[in-house]
C-alpha cells in the first residue's frame, strides 16, 4: 500500500480497501450465522443485498 500512496495511485488503494471491506463484511455475515445470529432467510436476504449492490456498481461501471 505504501508504493502505490508513494506513486500516487490512489484508485488502486480505493479499489482494494472497497474489495477486503466487503470480503470482510462476508466473512463476518457467514460466522454470524453459523453463531445463530441470523436465521437462513435473514442470511439469504443479506446476501441477495449484497449481490444487488454489485450489480449495481458493474451497471454503473465500477468494476
Amino acid at each position: 500500500m505504501a508504493n502505490l500512496w508513494l506513486d500516487g495511485q490512489l484508485d488502486r488503494i480505493v479499489a482494494y480497501n472497497e474489495c477486503d471491506a466487503l470480503t470482510t463484511y462476508l466473512v463476518w455475515l457467514r460466522l454470524a450465522h453459523l453463531g445463530g445470529h441470523f436465521d437462513d432467510r435473514e442470511y439469504a436476504q443479506e446476501q441477495q443485498r449484497v449481490h444487488e449492490l454489485l450489480q449495481t456498481e458493474i451497471a454503473q461501471g465500477r468494476t
